[in-house]
Order: structure tokens, then sequence, then C-alpha cells
């Protein structure tokens, strides 16, 4: 091969290897954007990375704060738990007094009427007693002007039987 076939050749297969080197520049082209991508890709993975870090950290905060207001809420619902056992108790004891007071309330009503009773036979004696004590205070009053007759009675009596010689059984003499 002389100097000039093989300049032929170079041309040709120059020629030949000119649609590749557009289509190489297209692939260096394209490896470059694949190449920035990556570098955006790497960046941004970078920035994600940190992100989840925060949120990671953020979380583990949460999670303390969380179990610290689970301990609360759980002795507040032990406390709450105590509590409404002693309710229980207080209403229990409360609704015994309730039926103790309905017994003395009970009792308290049949004492009542057996008061209004009592007072309705106190009036009705009270009433007897004024009418017996107005009987007494006339019979009284009848007994002291009989009482004067008689004393009038026996001393005419006893001058008629001193004058006449008259001398009386004792049984029949009155007596003062």
């Amino acid at each position: 091969m002389n100097d000039q076939d093989l300049k032929k050749f170079t041309k040709a297969v120059t020629d030949s290897l000119k649609p590749l080197h557009g289509e190489m520049a297209k692939i260096k082209k394209e490896v470059g954007s694949l190449r920035s991508i990556q570098f955006i890709n790497s960046s941004e993975t970078n920035k994600i990375g940190q992100d989840v870090a925060r949120i990671d950290s953020t979380l583990d905060d949460i999670k303390e704060t969380l179990d610290g207001h689970t301990k609360t809420l759980e002795t507040h619902t032990r406390i709450l738990g105590q509590h409404t056992k002693m309710l229980s108790e207080h209403t229990k004891t409360l609704a015994k007094q309730g039926k103790k007071l309905n017994d003395v309330w009970d009792h308290a009503g049949t004492l009542t009427e057996d008061l209004t009773r009592v007072q309705i036979k106190f009036e009705s004696l009270t009433k007897i007693l004024n009418q017996h004590t107005d009987s007494l205070n006339r019979i009284e009053a009848n007994a002291e002007r009989n009482s004067d007759d008689v004393s009038k009675l026996d001393k005419r009596v006893t001058t008629l039987e001193d004058q006449s010689g008259i001398v009386p059984p004792p049984e029949l003499t009155a007596v003062k």
C-alpha cells in the first residue's frame, strides 16, 4: 500500500467515522449531563441525609417527651384510680347514712303522729281539768258556806240544849 492508498484508506475510515464523532459528541454530552445529575443527586442525597439526621434527632426528642408524658399519664391514671376507689367508698357510706336518715325521718313521722295524739289527749284532759277545777271551786265555796251554816246551827242547837238541859250523845255532836 502506497501513500496514496493509505491516504484514501484513511480518508475512507475518517469519513466513515465522522457520523460516529457526532454520536460520540452526543454520548459525551449525555455523560456530562449524567455526571451533573450524579453530582446534583449526590448533593441532594447529602441534603436528604442531613434532613433525615435532623428528623431522627427531633424524633428522639419527641420520644423522650412522649415517654415523660406517658409516665405522667400513668401516674395520674393511678391517682385517678385511687380517687375513684375512695369516691366509691364514700358513695357507699353516703348511701348507708342516707338509709339511716330515712329511718330517722320515718321514726320522726311516727313520733309526730304520736305527739299529735298526745297533744289532742292533753287538750281534752286540760278541758276536763278546767271543768273539774271550776266544779271544785264551787264545791269549796259551798263547803265554806255550809261550814259557816253548820257552825251557826251548832251554836243555836248547843245554846238550846244548854238552856233545856239536854245532853246529846257524842255521835250527834258536831266536831270542830
